[in-house]
Formats: structure tokens, sequence, C-alpha cells
């Protein structure tokens, strides 16, 4: 057997693997999310084009946000480092979670959850939250059941969870445990873990996206049919849209087609990505990145949208990033 057809090179380490897995795991999720924000943002044009059609719609959009979650779970424990803390929904990730652990524990296990009557937040991440959960869930099966209840007590949030018995705390627990500054007590029928408590009342409600104004938008975005999507939706809403499929396309075009006032970038733009982008000494300074990545960090104070999202979103980032 040659060497080109040896799958696994012997001195390939476990941390090349894991990187080689991570890397992996990035690619599928850039073009998974790429794909999810063409299709959730064509259904919210559909819905509000057909709005006698807006159960079966409706029943799609659902669907497209489930697999949203799923692409983010994926995300999440890939991830080696959950991101900086900011306030978290308990309701919203446990009421998430049901679903997802329902479909991998089987019909042999039942599911239930318990939602707080007034809303929750902790200071954190979505992912770490979940994760913690989902290990903490591990004890549970033996029992054929998994509830978790949500709470909130005088100077804190409160998980319960069911599952008895002695279970070693692991390594990862403890970790994510230290980053949320909880405690976890075991009692006789399950668990508990407290939060020390965040006040959030769940941030202003979000004003109707202003109008483009005619904004000269440089949109650079290598998947064709996101592209076309977010240029059309763009330009309905007033903005003056120039888009680029790669780095090459962006440098020719900020050569000829003079001055942009915001950028909209793919951070995994073909031909050299950020770092091919940033070589360019007339990109527009305003600039907004789109990217898979949950907690990439943004050149300078430049902005971030994550994928997927919708188009609304990106509206409202061009705005407040031109500004």
């Amino acid at each position: 057997m040659s060497e080109a057809s040896d799958p696994v090179p012997p001195f390939l380490d476990e941390g090349a693997k894991a990187l080689a897995l991570a890397r992996f795991h990035a690619g599928l999720a850039h073009d998974l999310n790429n794909r999810l924000t063409t299709i959730l943002g064509n259904l919210l044009l559909f819905e509000s084009l057909y709005p006698d059609e807006n159960e079966a719609l409706t029943d799609m959009r659902y669907a497209a946000e489930q697999a949203c979650n799923l692409v983010r779970l994926v995300q999440t424990f890939s991830k080696r480092e959950p991101l900086p803390p900011h306030p978290v929904s308990v309701n919203e990730v446990v009421r998430t979670l049901h679903d997802l652990l329902q479909r991998l524990t089987g019909p042999n296990c039942r599911v239930s959850v318990a939602l707080s009557d007034r809303p929750v937040y902790v200071n954190g991440d979505e992912g770490a939250l979940e994760q913690l959960l989902v290990e903490l869930a591990g004890w549970s099966l033996h029992a054929g059941a998994i509830c978790f209840r949500v709470a909130e007590e005088e100077d804190c949030a409160v998980i319960f969870g069911a599952g008895g018995g002695e279970v070693k705390v692991e390594e990862r627990i403890q970790s994510l445990l230290a980053y949320f500054g909880a405690g976890l007590e075991r009692e006789v029928s399950g668990w508990r873990i407290r939060f020390p408590a965040c006040e959030f009342d769940g941030g202003a409600v979000p004003e109707p996206p202003l109008p483009g104004t005619g904004l000269r938008v440089l949109l650079a975005e290598g998947e064709p049919c996101l592209r076309r999507h977010l240029k059309r939706t763009l330009e309905s809403e007033g903005f003056a849209v120039t888009d680029a499929a790669d780095v090459i396309q962006v440098r020719n075009l900020l050569e000829t087609d003079g001055t942009f006032d915001v950028a909209a970038l793919d951070s995994l733009l073909p031909g050299g990505g950020v770092d091919g982008l940033l070589l360019m000494d007339n990109l527009p300074a305003a600039r907004v990145w789109m990217t898979p990545f949950e907690g990439w960090k943004a050149p300078g104070e430049d902005s971030i949208l994550p994928k997927p999202f919708m188009p609304s979103a990106l509206h409202r980032a061009l705005m407040l990033a031109s500004v």
C-alpha cells in the first residue's frame, strides 16, 4: 500500500487529530450555516407574501430553526473554551435541550422540563450551559427519566435535576461550574445547581430597521445562493449593493468601483479569508464580519454577525457599523 493511500499516518498524534477534527467541524458548520441563512431568510419572505399559507410556512421555519440549533450544538461541543460571559436565558436553554435529549435517549427514557414562570438569567454562555446540563443528564439515564426544573431563589438561579446515587464529578463538570461561579449540591433524589444572580430584563424591544437610505454596501460572500439572497434582500431595503465572490473580486472592485460606506464580509471568503481582505488598504473602515464561529474575535473594533442570521439582523448591523 502506498503512502498516499494510508488514511492515518503513524506520526499523526492525538493533538493533530483533534485539530483536524475541529477544522472539519468548522468547515461543516460554515457550509450548513450558509444554507440555513438562505432558507430562513426566504421563508420569512414567503410568510409575509403568502399569509394564507402561514401554518405550513411556520412549520418549515420551525424546522429550519431547529436545524440551526443542532449546528450550534455541534459547534458548542467542538469548542475548547466557552464564550465570554453574557446574560443567558435559563428557560430558553432548558427548553431547547428537551427535544434534543428526547431524541438522543430514545423511547425508553422520559425527558421532562418545568420552566420558571419568570425569566431567569445567568451570566455565562448558552453552549457552556447546554454542555453542563447534558453531562449531568447522564446521571439520570439509569433511572429511565431525565427531569430539569428551573427556579429562582433569593440571590440565585437554580436548576434541579433528578438522578441519585454516588456519581463522580468529573473534571469537565468542575471546570464548567467554575466558569459560571456555580455550586453543585447532591441530594437523595437528585442534584441542584445554584448560579449567582444575574439582573437582566431581557433587553429593550428592538426597533424596526431603518431604511438603507442608499448606503453603498460591499457584500463579499463565497456561497452563491446566500450571496444572491442577501443582495436581493438588502437592495429591497434601500441599500446599494455590489457583491463579490472571493478576495480577488473584492480587490478588483475596490480598485475600479470607488469607495463603499460599509462592507459585509464572509470570514472564510475564498482566496484568503480575513488575512487576504485585511491586506487591502482601501477596504471600508465600517465592516461587519459574517462568521459561523461562536466566539470568533473580529479584527479591531469590527462588528460580528454569527451565522445563521435573519436578514433584519444584517440590515441593523450594517446601519450600526456605518454610524
